[in-house]
């Protein structure tokens, strides 16, 4: 897969607060009118990579770069960048419009063009009617809103988004994620986005960045990062994965619950000692496999309602598990904490990582 570049560039970024390293050897590569997300728990230095990204700090060595012009000590109004924070960031004493309107008044744009900019963009994010209402008399999704309107009016060179949905409900999350992903479509903007919330990410993002310990642990497409982690790390972060550590050893998977017939790819591959069988929570099964199938025994310890779905945790020879199923399947198996059950699943829906 080509790696986008020629728009941002960070080279080998690095950061620390004394003796202190937050970031080590940064690389990213990100292509105009991308939606990137960098993804990972807190401390992992997604925050501190968008504050060097807007400039608001400065790395301690490596470059930031734009269309290939070294950018790592511009100031950070003079990037030419937008914000969009968590928790809206507006002028409580000033009404919807001179909110939006108030970044082009600071570029002296001319009357009549900040009027029609500031409509179309209040009409974009359906706050048209508003216009006239001080932003603490609304919601907090129509908060929001406005605080994406006042980003985007601007026509900035590139949109960064610290945690956007992160003081809205659920319903209203999702339905600003929906909002987000339109505007994108429609501007052509690049956007460069960090949140904790891997499930938001995967929605959104042309190309997720997944960060630990200050360092990149794996970037792609979403669907490519969901499906085949690259490492432990990403296997437990995104995604609700089982992992069953192991040996490879010829075409068998040795491990403390059993001893499996690895798929057909990944005898080919030829892989040989310690690894970790990566199992999606929706892959593993209850019931009479298949032959071919590995299968296991394990006792229920406790279930979690989902709405349409039911998580099973389960417990075999040391090694928990956890399993989705449909909420009415789940229901006709009459699940009884404390009892056994056969796990099995389909030997191509492991995912292999193994140790070098």
């Amino acid at each position: 897969m080509t790696t986008p570049s020629g728009y941002l560039e960070l080279a080998g970024v690095e950061k620390r607060f004394g003796e202190t390293a937050v970031l080590h050897g940064i690389d990213l590569s990100i292509a105009e009118g991308e939606f990137v997300s960098l993804i990972g728990p807190s401390g992992s230095g997604k925050t501190t990579t968008l504050r060097i990204i807007t400039g608001t700090d400065e790395p301690t060595s490596g470059a930031v770069r734009l269309r290939g012009e070294d950018i790592t000590f511009v100031p950070a109004h003079k990037r030419g960048f937008a914000m969009v924070f968590q928790h809206f960031a507006l002028f409580p004493h000033k009404n919807v419009y001179d909110n939006v309107a108030y970044g082009l008044q600071l570029r002296g744009t001319a009357k009549r063009e900040l009027t029609e900019r500031v409509t179309t963009m209040l009409e974009r994010v359906h706050m048209r009617e508003y216009a006239s209402r001080r932003v603490n008399e609304l919601s907090g999704g129509q908060r929001q809103r406005v605080a994406i309107a006042r980003a985007l009016v601007i026509e900035p060179r590139l949109v960064l988004l610290d945690e956007p949905t992160g003081a809205l409900d659920a319903k209203l999350r999702l339905r600003m994620q929906s909002q987000l992903k339109e505007l994108h479509r429609e501007l052509g903007l690049t956007f460069v986005h960090v949140t904790h919330n891997q499930s938001e990410a995967l929605a959104l993002a042309d190309r997720v960045f997944v960060m630990n310990d200050g360092r990149v642990e794996q970037s792609g497409p979403p669907a490519s990062v969901f499906n085949a982690p690259a490492t432990r790390f990403v296997a437990d972060f995104v995604g609700r994965n089982n992992l069953i550590d192991g040996t490879v050893e010829g075409g068998d998977f040795v491990t403390a619950l059993g001893t499996f017939a690895l798929n057909g790819r990944v005898a080919r591959d030829g892989l040989r000692g310690s690894c970790t069988a990566v199992i999606r929570s929706d892959s593993l099964r209850l019931g009479e496999p298949p032959e071919g199938c590995p299968r296991l025994e394990a006792e229920l310890q406790a279930l979690e309602y989902g709405g349409s779905f039911v998580t099973w945790f389960l417990h075999a020879a040391g090694t928990a598990l956890q399993l989705d199923l449909r909420a009415e399947e789940s229901g006709e198996l009459e699940p009884a904490i404390g009892r056994r059950y056969r796990v099995w699943w389909k030997p191509e829906d492991a995912h292999y990582l193994c140790n070098d």
